[in-house]
């Protein structure tokens, strides 16, 4: 079976779930590694495990002397013991396999051969302790095809993403490449087409690759807000009292259902209350457990409480209408959408629009001169990936954070020379500019109109990485010139809003205890983000002396970008995004806030704080005797 056969058939698995018929879809096999670290006082967490993951074949390292006694339900288990009471290996098979073990003679080892697949597998488990000394040629005789090696072997090495690498990793890569265990047909491939081509074909794997390993199954989108014997009760309760009004209704005696409808109702109120307590009270140790280990996971569980929830809307108003058919909602979010990114007016007869207008045709033109980007490297690229939060929504191309940071290491190569090369051409892909643009509810009740509806674009996950490469080198840029005022907080490290809280609220502070009054002045831009007008910040970013080669890769980066709406499981067709910064983007706030960094010298020599596009002045007037002219002095220059 060819490549692209295979990936016709994965990218099938998913196309009809609701016909899916998942009695006759074959689970894909699952395999468990894990280090128990003493069979003995871990027995009960392995076990969770076991059935939690629903796991089939199971390879536990460091299981201890106590591993002659590992015995699950449901599973036969294979036993190697270690050179010491903490050594041993496991491995549990389920027993709808049949597995025959190999006797290897060799400590910490367990060689099990698998039947009654489609064909044969050999699953190899190893433990190599800190202390042990092995030959891992003593294995190669007992490596065939279709055979799978897992285990614990302590080595350390960067490539692996360990901080160092250490003398075991060399030997253990050494045995690896001797006896071909390296699947490398990747690597292969990268050498054979171009690069471009490589990661097309190489995203698309990784997209039918997730369909093939997904379970469908159909599932209610939301989950209830009370458990399965709540809901019941209220069940018995609706009965009990469409009962009673029905028997109140032709005057038959309902004194057994009044009392019974009563009683009914106080238990079931009871036992709301109760849940909510107890939810309550769970959700309160969970964030006094979380300060005990570090305030990132503290602030994530507190910050649930005042997090706003967007309602999910199947209708939506237009012109005084209501509508609730999917592609008529679908089509409708497109026509609001694409109005709302259409080109900029710009007017031939005003000088300023001319001046940029020609300044930006002239820029392009030094865009034909080559240039070349800071190259990358694996330790940058990985850090990328870390800083990533491991979200599992994905953009049009299946791809999520979590899958990224799920990778192999040995693929960062290939995205290396990929980087690299898009870096040296100054180029951004133009897969990367297609954004999946979902909608959500502003209104807290009711029925939305298009314009109270909050767009929601989900970018390409690899551009993701590569953008947080962009950044780095433009905020080097940035920081080394002293682009960023020292009054601008958000969208950059070390300068969230506490910071300029803190001083405002001091500048205040030390203006009335000289009773002083002071005017704040408080500025919201309309939609200001989505409003930047491409040719102007080209025109702004070269005026600030941004370096060539930069700016060349953010023009490639801002244009020929597109959307389209994607409503349930309807999806729209495409729309140009002529205007504004990409939504999503790591990128765009950095750049947003270096295209208003001047926005400081329109208001004077009165004090200024910027948190992301929020402006506030406070204007202090002239120290006098009195009190009205100082006023006077305030409402002059406020309305300015």
């Amino acid at each position: 079976m060819s490549l692209n056969v295979l990936l016709q058939h994965w990218e099938r698995v998913h196309m009809d779930v609701k016909s899916f018929n998942s009695s006759s879809f074959v689970d894909p096999l699952k395999n468990c590694l894990y280090n128990v670290e003493g069979w003995k006082t871990r027995r009960l967490e392995v076990i969770d495990l076991i059935y939690s993951v629903e796991t089939s074949i199971c390879i536990f390292t460091e299981v201890g002397e106590q591993g002659h006694d590992f015995k699950i339900s449901d599973y036969n288990t294979f036993y190697q013991t270690g050179l010491n009471r903490s050594g041993g290996v496991c491995i549990c098979l389920g027993k709808n396999l049949k597995g025959v073990e190999i006797d290897s003679s060799i400590p910490n080892t367990v060689v099990v051969d698998i039947y009654g697949l489609s064909e044969p597998l050999r699953i190899i488990g190893i433990y190599w302790a800190a202390s042990q000394q092995r030959n891992l040629m003593d294995l190669s005789n007992f490596v065939i095809n279709n055979t799978l090696i897992a285990g614990d072997f302590n080595a350390a090495a960067m490539d692996w993403g360990s901080p160092t690498d250490d003398n075991r990793s060399f030997l253990l890569k050494e045995w690896i490449e001797e006896n071909d265990l390296l699947y490398d047909f990747w690597f292969d491939l990268q050498k054979s087409i171009t690069l471009d081509d490589w990661y097309k074909l190489y995203i698309r794997f990784l997209g039918a690759a997730k369909n093939r390993v997904t379970t469908w199954k159909n599932k209610e989108k939301f989950r209830p807000a009370l458990p399965e014997f709540i809901r019941n009760k209220l069940k018995e309760l609706r009965k009990v009292r469409n009962n009673y009004y029905r028997k109140r209704r032709y005057d038959i005696d309902n004194e057994a259902e009044r009392i019974l409808l009563r009683t009914l109702n106080r238990e079931v109120q009871a036992d709301i209350a109760n849940y909510r307590s107890k939810r309550w009270s769970n959700f309160l140790e969970k964030i006094q457990e979380s300060k005990t280990k570090n305030d990132v996971n503290f602030w994530s569980h507190l910050g649930k409480l005042y997090k706003q929830k967007s309602l999910p809307f199947a209708k939506l108003k237009v012109n005084n209408k209501i509508i609730s058919d999917k592609e008529v909602i679908a089509q409708e979010l497109y026509k609001y959408y694409t109005d709302q990114f259409q080109p900029p007016y710009i007017d031939r007869n005003d000088p300023h629009d001319s001046e940029i207008e020609n300044e930006f045709q002239d820029i392009l033109k030094s865009f034909s001169n080559s240039m070349e980007i800071e190259q990358t490297n694996i330790k940058e690229i990985c850090y990328a990936i870390k800083s990533l939060k491991p979200k599992k929504s994905a953009g049009y191309d299946s791809i999520s954070n979590f899958m990224l940071k799920l990778l192999p290491p040995g693929y960062l190569q290939c995205l290396w020379n990929c980087f690299n090369l898009w870096l040296k051409e100054c180029r951004f892909p133009h897969d990367w500019k297609v954004a999946k643009v979902i909608s959500l509810n502003k209104l807290k009740t009711g029925i939305p109109s298009s314009d109270q509806t909050r767009p929601i674009s989900l970018l390409a996950t690899h551009s993701k990485i590569f953008e947080r490469l962009l950044l780095v080198r433009i905020r080097n840029w940035a920081e080394l010139n002293s682009i960023i005022p020292v009054e601008q907080s958000g969208f950059r490290p070390n300068c969230s809003i506490p910071t300029r809280v803190l001083s405002i609220y001091q500048e205040i502070q030390n203006n009335l205890a000289a009773n002083v009054p002071t005017l704040s002045i408080y500025v919201d831009y309309q939609k200001a983000y989505d409003k930047v007008w491409h040719a102007a910040l080209i025109v702004k970013l070269n005026r600030l002396n941004i370096p060539k080669e930069i700016l060349k890769i953010l023009w490639s980066w801002i244009s020929q970008r597109s959307a389209f709406v994607a409503y349930g499981d309807v999806n729209t067709n495409q729309f140009s995004l002529s205007i504004g910064l990409p939504q999503g983007s790591s990128l765009s706030p950095f750049i947003f806030i270096i295209f208003h960094s001047d926005l400081i010298k329109c208001t004077g020599a009165f004090p200024t704080h910027i948190f992301a596009d929020d402006l506030n002045v406070l204007i202090r007037a002239p120290i006098g005797k009195k009190l009205e002219p100082m006023l006077q002095f305030l409402e002059q220059d406020g309305s300015r």
